[in-house]
């Protein structure tokens, strides 16, 4: 009988967003990516995916380019979840 005392405080203890994702405890209407947010970020994806690619080829030059985008475009992003991220 104590063990089930003890395991209903523990449940009953468990904060609210624990064991939660994070898109879960904000839920919909406190989505806090934006469009400039999102649109860095597959910048950021997609250039690196070109380095990876331009690598391969030995293209140093477009690494080079790529690499200097995804460096802007993460900055880009960095900034915006800093200045409008969750509060």
């Amino acid at each position: 009988m104590s063990d089930k005392n003890n395991a209903e405080k523990a449940i009953d203890s468990t904060p609210a967003g624990a064991g939660t994702t994070l898109g879960a405890q904000q839920g919909v209407h406190a989505e806090h990516n934006t469009t400039v947010q999102l649109i860095a970020l597959w910048i950021v994806i997609f250039t690196l995916i070109g380095v990876l690619i331009a690598t391969v080829f030995g293209a140093f030059a477009v690494m080079n380019i790529m690499l200097g985008l995804a460096v802007l475009s993460g900055i880009v992003y960095g900034l915006t979840e800093w200045r409008f991220g969750k509060r």
